[in-house]
C-alpha cells in the first residue's frame, strides 16, 4: 500500500501563504534601493524622433534615465527586440525610457516629464493586415536577425516563423471524404492577469557579480541570456526567485530583468527595483497570443475523419519572443486527439503592432483546440451524429501516429475513450444536450476533447540534490520554481514514497538560488513533476546506494542484502537486524571512537530522451515525451431572448497517469478550468484603429468575479506514463485546454448559430445570430447541405412539396427584406456547408472566387485588386463580414457593385443545377442580375489572371460625405485602346452597355459631346428616389465620366 502517493497532503508552503508570512519579490525592499519607472509609448507604431530629458532630470531624486540602444537585440528564438525601444516603437505600451530615482513617486513624476517626439506610422492591427500583399512591415529585415536553428522567418514579410505538417496524401483524403466542413476562427490577444505583477530587483556587487531577485519562471535562463546579450560569465550572475504569485507562462519571458540590469549599470551597481503596475503588466510586458485560423475537415459518411487542412495564423505582436515556439507547438498537435492519416497544416508566427506574446497556460493547445473542436461539432452536425460519438469513433489510440508521425503506445497517449465515456456519465449525456427550462430559458451541454505534449528544448534537464540533516530528515534542493502549482510538495511526496518515510521529515527549499541549487531548465509545460521528479528519484537512488554501502559495513553483510525504509536500513529477510538512518546519514562512529563515512548527499538529474527537432518540409519528428488526453464539458443556462447565459457546471476527465496528490491535482484542474472559461467568455484586449489597447485595467478587462464560477466537476483516468515518476503525467495546464471550445459548442447549440470568435459575450452572440431569426416575420425550415448534389436535390424535393425554397450564403438579404415582408420562403438552403463555394485561390492561370466567401475574406486575400476596390466601398466592415460574393451578385437590391469588375473582364461563372455544373461567361449570364434557372445556384466566379494587368478605374459617389448612402458607382477599364464602362445605382440594376461605350470611344467628338451622347443611350430609366433625383444622378454621372476619361486617356495609359 502506498505510503504517500495519492494522498492529499498539505502543501509545504501552505502555512506561510495562509498566514501572510510568504514573501514575494515585491516584498523585499531596503532604504538604499533605487526605483525604476518606465516611460511607455502611447503609439502602436511610430518613429522616435527625439527624447528630451531636460525637465525629467530637474525632478528631485532622479539618478539616471536610460534610453534605448541599438544593441543588444534580444529573444530566445529570434533576436528581434531591443530591451528599450530604439528608433522605433512597435506596440502601445512599449518601454522607451527607464527613469531611476530615489523613490517610486519621484520616478513616476520624472517619467511624466520625459518628452518624446513621435512620427506615427501605419498600424498593422491584425494578422489579416499583416499578411496582406502590400502590408506595412513591422520589421524591415526579419531575415537578418540572429536566430536559433529551426526558426524560419520569411524575408519581406511579417512572418517570423513558418511550421509545416505534411502527413499522408491530402488529395487522397479529400477524395475519400463524403462530407466536408470549412470554417474561420479568431480571437484577439489577451492577458494572463496573474495575481502578482512582474517584479525584479538587480544590483552589481563590488566583485562584479550581478544579483537578481525576480518573479520569474526561468531563473536559469536569465543567467544564460545575460551571458549571451552582455557577455557576463554565467557564474557571475546569481538569480534568486522566491515564491511566485502565479505565472501561467507569462513569467517565462525575460524582459524586466534586462532593463533592471541596464539601470543598475547606469547608477554604478546600486540596487534597483522595477515593479509593474497592473496596467504595465497587462500591455508593457508580454501577453497571451491571438489567433486567426482557417480549417477544412473531411470525413466519410459514417463519420471517420479522412483529411484535415489547417492554417493557423498566430498574432505574436511586435516581437517574436515565444510566438515562434507557440506556433510550432500548435502545428505539432494541430488536429487534436484524433486519428487522421492525411494532414496539411501551416502554422505561422505573424508580426503585428500589438503587445508581444509569450507563453500562456497550455502553450497553444487551448487556442488550436478551440478551432479544431468547434469544427468537430460542426462536422457532427453535418453528419447528424452525436458529437461525443464522433469523437469516440476517431479517438487517437496506441498504435496510431501523431501529426508529426510519432507512433504512440499506451504509455505515451493514455486512454481517451475511457475519458469520453466517464464524461458521458458525469454529464448525464443520455438526458440530451438541450433541456427546456421555461419558455425563455434552456439548459444546454457542450463538449470537447483535449491533448497536450510539450515542445521544450531537447536538452532541457533538471537536477536535484538531497542533503541529510543529522536527525535523518532531508533537505530537497531543486531549481524548480514554486509558481502556485504545489509541485515542490509533490517532490516531497515522491521522496517519502521512495524512502518509506514520513513526508513531514522532508524539507523542500522554496526559494530558488541559482548559485547553490542545481539547474531546472524552466518551470513550464507541465513538466516540473516529470523532470524534477525523475531527477529526485535518481538522487534518492544515490542516497539509498550510499546508505546501503555504509550500513553493510556496520551490519556486516552485503549491500545487496539490505533495504531502506521507515527511517532504517535493515536486512531484507531479517528486518529486526537494522540500523537507523539517523545513525549513519552523517557517518558512523564505532564505540571505539573510530568513524567511517561522511554526511550523505544524493545527486540526481534527468533529461528528456529521444526528443528531436521537426523536419522543416514535413514536420516529422518527436517533439515531446508523451500526450496527455482528456474530455471536457460545459453546461449553460441560456436566455433565448437576450442571449445572456450562466455557466452552471464545468466538467473535466483527464488521464493523469497516476494521481500523486488528489486534492492538489483537482485544485490545479479546477483553477485551469476557470482560466479557460474566462478566456472563452470574457477576456480579451479591445484595440482601437490605432492599435491602442483600450482596456488595460481590471475595471474594464473583465475576468470572473465572485459568484460567476460554475460548479467544477473533476475526475481522473489512470493510465501510467512509464517515464513519469510512479506513472504520473503533468496536470498543471490541462484543465484549461478544452474549456473555450466546450463553452463555444454549448452556446452555438443554444443560440442556433456558429460561434467562431472569442470571447463569447452576449453581444457577440447577438451579432452572430444568422438573419436575426426571431425578428423575421415568417417561419421557414432550415437546411445546410454538405455537397452540391445534396443542395440541388434538396431544392427539387422542397419545391415539389410547395415550400418555395431559397438558396442563401450570407443571408443578409433574408434579414433586411424578410423583416419587412418583402421576401418570404418556406425553406432556406444554406450553401455555406459546400466546400466548392469556399474556394479562394490562384489556380494556374485563373483566380477562383467561391460564391459563399464573404466580401471581407475576398478583399483580404488580395487576389483581384479591381474587385477589391469595389468591395471596400460596399456597406461597412461589419456588413462585409456577412455579405458574400454570391449573395451580392444575386441580390434584389439595385446596388450590386461586385458585378461591375466582372462585367468588364473576361470572367466566367460556375453554376450548379440538378444536372451538374456548367461554366459560362459572366456577361452572358448577367442581365441586370444573374439569370439563373429555378433550382440553380452560383458556385464560383473564375477570373483569368491576365485581367490583373488591365488598367481600371472605380469611382463611388455618395449622397453626402465618405460614408453616406450610395448614389452611383462607375467602373471602367481600358483594353486595346478602348474604354469599357459599367454602372451601379444609375438604373434599377447594374449594367454595361455597348452603345454607350461606342460613343465614349468616338474620338471625332469632344469629350463633352462623347459623354452627352453616351448618357442619351442609358438603357433604362435613371433612378429617381430619396437618395437622389434622376437629374442630379445625371449631373453626377457627367462629372464622373469626365474623371474616368481623363484618367484612362491620360499619360501612361495606352
Amino acid at each position: 500500500m502506498s505510503r504517500s502517493i495519492g494522498k492529499s497532503i498539505y502543501r509545504k508552503e501552505a502555512m506561510a501563504k495562509v498566514t501572510g508570512a510568504a514573501k514575494y519579490t515585491a516584498d523585499w525592499a531596503t532604504s538604499e534601493m533605487l526605483h525604476i519607472k518606465l516611460v511607455t509609448s502611447p503609439y502602436a507604431h511610430a518613429l522616435i524622433k527625439d527624447i528630451d530629458l531636460t525637465e525629467a532630470y530637474q525632478v528631485p531624486g532622479v539618478r539616471r534615465i536610460v534610453i534605448g540602444q541599438p544593441f543588444p537585440l534580444t529573444g530566445e528564438e529570434l533576436q528581434d527586440r531591443p530591451p528599450i525601444a530604439y528608433h522605433k516603437v512597435r506596440y502601445h505600451g512599449e518601454p522607451v525610457a527607464a527613469v531611476v530615482a530615489d523613490d517610486p513617486v519621484q520616478a513616476k513624476k520624472a517619467a511624466e516629464q520625459v518628452k518624446v517626439t513621435y512620427e506615427p506610422l501605419p498600424v498593422v492591427n491584425s494578422v489579416t493586415d499583416a499578411l496582406h500583399p502590400n502590408a506595412v512591415l513591422v520589421h524591415d529585415h526579419v531575415e537578418t536577425y540572429e536566430r536559433i536553428e529551426h526558426v524560419y522567418p520569411e524575408a519581406n514579410s511579417n512572418i517570423a516563423d513558418h511550421t509545416k505538417i505534411r502527413k499522408g496524401n491530402i488529395e487522397e483524403g479529400w477524395a475519400q471524404s463524403d462530407v466536408t466542413v470549412n470554417a474561420h476562427f479568431s480571437f484577439s490577444p489577451s492577458d494572463h492577469i496573474a495575481m502578482e505583477t512582474r517584479c525584479v530587483t538587480a544590483e552589481i556587487c563590488p566583485d562584479g557579480k550581478v544579483v537578481f531577485t525576480s518573479s520569474t519562471q526561468s531563473p536559469y535562463i536569465i543567467k544564460k541570456l545575460m551571458k549571451k546579450y552582455f557577455e557576463i560569465d554565467e557564474g557571475s550572475v546569481i538569480v534568486h526567485t522566491p515564491l511566485v504569485g502565479g505565472g501561467y507562462g507569462g513569467k517565462v519571458a525575460v524582459q524586466l530583468e534586462l532593463i533592471a540590469y541596464m539601470a543598475t549599470l547606469a547608477v554604478g551597481g546600486r540596487k534597483v527595483k522595477l515593479l509593474n503596475t497592473r496596467e504595465e503588466d497587462m500591455i508593457t510586458s508580454p501577453v497571451h497570443i491571438g489567433l486567426e485560423a482557417d480549417i477544412k475537415l473531411g470525413a466519410s459518411k459514417d463519420g471517420f475523419l479522412k483529411a484535415a487542412e489547417i492554417l493557423y495564423k498566430f498574432d505574436t505582436g511586435a516581437y517574436s519572443d515565444k510566438g515562434a515556439t507557440i506556433s510550432r507547438a500548435a502545428a505539432v498537435t494541430c488536429t487534436g486527439p484524433y486519428h487522421i492519416e492525411n494532414i496539411w497544416c501551416d502554422s505561422l508566427c505573424v508580426y503585428t503592432n500589438h503587445p508581444y506574446a509569450t507563453a500562456y497556460r497550455g502553450f497553444s493547445h487551448s487556442e488550436l483546440l478551440f478551432v479544431f473542436e468547434r469544427a468537430m461539432d460542426q462536422l457532427a452536425r453535418r453528419l447528424e451524429m452525436d458529437p461525443l460519438e464522433l469523437r469516440l469513433k476517431n479517438a487517437i489510440l496506441p498504435g496510431h501516429t501523431t501529426p508529426t508521425q510519432m507512433r504512440l503506445n499506451q504509455s505515451t497517449v493514455g486512454d481517451l475513450p475511457q475519458c469520453i465515456n466517464k464524461l458521458k456519465t458525469l454529464m448525464n449525456w443520455t438526458e440530451g444536450q438541450v433541456i427546456p427550462i421555461n419558455d425563455r430559458k434552456i439548459r444546454v451541454k457542450g463538449v470537447s476533447c483535449l491533448w497536450k505534449t510539450s515542445t521544450i528544448d531537447s536538452q532541457a534537464s533538471s537536477g536535484v540534490v538531497l542533503i541529510f540533516n543529522a536527525d535523518g530528515s532531508i533537505n530537497v534542493l531543486s531549481g524548480l520554481v514554486e509558481i502556485g502549482t504545489g509541485t515542490k510538495t509533490i517532490l516531497a511526496q515522491l521522496l517519502a514514497e521512495k524512502l518509506s518515510m514520513d513526508v513531514d521529515k522532508i524539507h523542500v527549499k522554496m526559494e530558488v538560488d541559482t548559485q547553490s541549487m542545481p539547474e531546472h531548465w524552466k518551470t513550464v509545460a507541465s513538466r516540473g513533476t516529470l523532470m524534477a521528479g525523475r531527477a529526485l528519484l535518481h538522487a534518492a537512488d544515490d542516497l539509498i546506494r550510499q546508505l546501503k554501502d555504509l550500513a553493510s559495513r556496520v551490519l556486516i553483510c552485503s549491500p545487496e542484502d539490505l533495504e531502506v525504509g521507515n527511517e532504517r536500513v535493515y536486512v531484507r529477510d531479517e528486518p529486526d537486524t537494522f540500523i537507523k538512518v539517523s545513525d549513519i546519514c552523517h557517518g558512523y562512529k564505532y564505540t571505539s571512537g573510530y568513524a567511517i563515512g561522511a554526511p550523505i548527499v544524493g545527486r540526481g538529474h534527468y533529461t528528456l530522451r529521444h526528443i528531436t527537432h521537426l523536419e522543416h518540409d514535413t514536420g516529422v519528428g518527436k517533439p515531446g515525451p508523451e500526450y496527455a488526453v482528456g474530455a471536457q464539458g460545459v453546461e449553460v443556462e441560456f436566455d433565448l431572448r437576450d442571449y445572456t447565459y450562466k455557466i452552471l457546471k464545468a466538467y473535466a476527465v483527464i488521464d493523469i497517469g497516476r494521481v500523486l496528490n488528489e486534492k492538489a491535482a483537482k485544485g490545479q484542474v479546477m483553477g485551469a478550468m476557470s482560466m479557460g472559461l474566462n478566456f472563452g467568455s470574457s477576456e480579451t484586449f479591445v484595440f482601437n484603429e490605432d492599435g491602442q489597447v483600450l482596456n488595460p485595467r481590471l475595471r474594464t478587462y473583465t475576468p470572473f468575479r465572485y459568484g460567476d464560477h460554475p460548479e467544477y466537476i473533476v475526475d481522473f483516468v489512470e493510465t501510467p506514463h512509464i517515464d513519469g515518476p510512479y506513472g504520473g503525467r503533468g496536470i498543471g495546464e490541462h484543465g484549461l485546454i478544452g474549456m473555450p471550445a466546450a463553452l463555444a459548442n454549448s452556446l452555438s447549440l443554444a443560440a442556433g448559430v456558429d460561434l467562431n470568435q472569442l470571447p463569447l459575450t452576449p453581444e457577440l452572440i447577438w451579432q452572430e445570430k444568422k438573419a436575426v431569426l426571431l425578428m423575421i416575420s415568417f417561419e421557414f425550415e432550415y437546411y445546410k447541405p454538405a455537397s452540391i448534389i445534396e443542395a440541388t436535390t434538396l431544392f427539387q424535393s422542397l419545391d415539389q412539396a410547395g415550400k418555395d425554397p431559397m438558396y442563401v450564403s450570407g443571408a443578409t438579404e433574408l434579414i433586411t427584406l424578410g423583416r419587412v415582408n418583402q421576401l418570404k420562403s418556406g425553406a432556406i438552403i444554406d450553401l455555406k456547408g459546400i466546400s466548392e463555394c469556399f474556394e479562394l485561390k490562384m489556380d494556374g492561370t485563373n483566380i477562383i472566387l467561391g460564391a459563399a466567401q464573404s466580401l471581407t475574406k475576398i478583399r483580404d486575400a488580395g487576389l483581384f485588386p479591381f474587385l477589391n476596390k469595389a468591395i471596400v466601398e460596399i456597406a461597412d466592415h461589419t456588413a462585409r463580414n456577412k455579405i458574400t460574393l454570391g449573395g451580392n451578385l444575386c441580390a434584389n437590391i439595385i446596388y450590386r457593385e461586385t458585378a461591375l469588375p466582372l462585367l468588364l473582364t473576361n470572367s466566367q461563372v460556375v453554376i450548379a443545377s440538378r444536372t451538374g455544373l456548367k461554366t459560362q461567361p459572366f456577361i452572358e449570364m448577367f442581365q441586370g442580375r444573374l439569370t439563373l434557372e429555378k433550382g440553380e445556384f452560383l458556385v464560383q466566379v473564375i477570373v483569368p489572371q491576365s485581367e490583373l494587368d488591365v488598367p481600371f478605374v472605380s469611382v463611388k459617389k455618395r449622397r453626402q460625405w465618405d460614408v453616406g448612402y450610395p448614389l452611383l458607382t462607375t467602373a471602367a477599364v481600358k483594353r486595346n485602346g478602348q474604354i469599357h464602362v459599367a454602372f451601379s445605382g444609375l438604373c434599377a440594376f447594374p449594367f454595361r452597355d455597348q452603345t454607350m461605350e461606342q460613343w465614349l470611344n468616338d474620338h471625332q467628338l469632344s469629350t463633352e459631346q462623347r459623354i452627352e451622347k453616351a448618357i442619351e443611350q442609358v438603357p433604362a430609366p435613371i433612378v429617381n428616389d430619396v437618395h437622389g433625383s434622376s437629374e442630379y444622378r445625371t449631373f453626377v454621372l457627367k462629372n464622373t465620366l469626365t474623371d474616368v476619361l481623363n484618367e484612362l486617356e491620360g499619360e501612361g495609359h495606352v
